[in-house]
């Protein structure tokens, strides 16, 4: 399973899928471990599985975001502070909590409300960055790793030329069912 997981990844990066639906997955996982799991959380995962991107990168870079964004967490608390406690607001965010719906997402606590607006904030920066990385790959690194000796060498060894072998077998004979 892991196996296969890595190699949608490999695919995915290498393959025809447009540069922009991987921006907007990597975009999706930034704005995701940007949100505490709670309701709100739940409520743009769901949405993300009916956008047209790559769920196997989005759940990567949900991943590796997770492993950093604790450090932006007194960054995110003071943006929510701010948000919940400036006056001209209050009686917005009261509406808010009192609305059936909306009382459900968690947005009285700092850090999704917090958390909310700087990916918003920072989702399209994100996304082109992101675009911009793909195809930077795609045109230059991915020729530079795939002619590597280090590589060509590493595909030379018994042991992974079988696996590759079996795994194309595999892919072959699935096309079939």
């Amino acid at each position: 399973m892991p196996l296969n997981f890595i190699v949608k990844i490999l695919k995915a990066i290498n393959a025809n899928q447009r540069p922009g639906e991987m921006g907007a997955a990597i975009a999706i996982a930034w704005q995701l471990a940007l949100i505490p799991s709670s309701g709100l959380w739940w409520v743009l995962f769901l949405f993300s599985m009916f956008l047209r991107i790559n769920f196997a990168i989005q759940a990567v870079f949900l991943a590796i975001f997770n492993l950093f964004v604790y450090l932006l967490d007194p960054m995110i608390h003071s943006v929510g502070y701010f948000l919940l406690t400036t006056d001209s607001l209050k009686d917005f965010w009261l509406t808010l909590w009192n609305t059936p719906p909306f009382g459900a997402l968690g947005i009285n606590n700092t850090l999704v409300i917090g958390g909310l607006v700087l990916g918003l904030i920072f989702w399209v920066p994100v996304y082109l960055v992101s675009v911009k990385l793909v195809q930077l790959y795609r045109e230059k690194l991915h020729r530079m790793i795939v002619e590597s000796p280090v590589v060509k060498g590493f595909f030379q060894l018994p042991l992974i030329k079988n696996i590759a072998e079996a795994y194309q077998k595999a892919q072959s004979l699935s096309s079939y069912l």
